[in-house]
């Protein structure tokens, strides 16, 4: 059995509690009515807004400059991503359309 000592769980402990905090702060920032879906671990933040036209927006007002266009999936989404309040956060979003795309 892996038994986890005192100061691992208090570490585990501390990196969630602070996930759980900056999770708090971006909502404010975004607006709570906005989002549907939230996912927090230790190191990543994820947010499913309630609207995915809705998302890119939401990634811009956080600063998150890196997508991740998922066109194989129905329907296609984009995955904005950057680091906030030392997190990884990801917010989904419809699938952009970059600048010469065919339509």
């Amino acid at each position: 059995m892996n038994i986890a000592s005192h100061d691992e769980i208090e570490t585990r402990s501390a990196e969630l509690h602070n996930a759980i905090r900056a999770t708090s702060r971006l909502l404010r920032e975004t607006g709570t009515h906005l989002i549907e879906v939230v996912t927090i671990t230790r190191a990543r933040l994820g947010l499913q807004p309630r609207h995915l036209r809705d998302g890119q927006s939401i990634a811009q007002e956080l600063g998150l400059d890196l997508p991740l266009d998922h066109q194989m999936f129905v329907p296609g989404h984009t995955v904005w991503t950057g680091d906030r309040y030392g997190l990884e956060v990801q917010v989904r979003a419809e699938l952009r359309r970059p600048d010469g795309a065919a339509r």
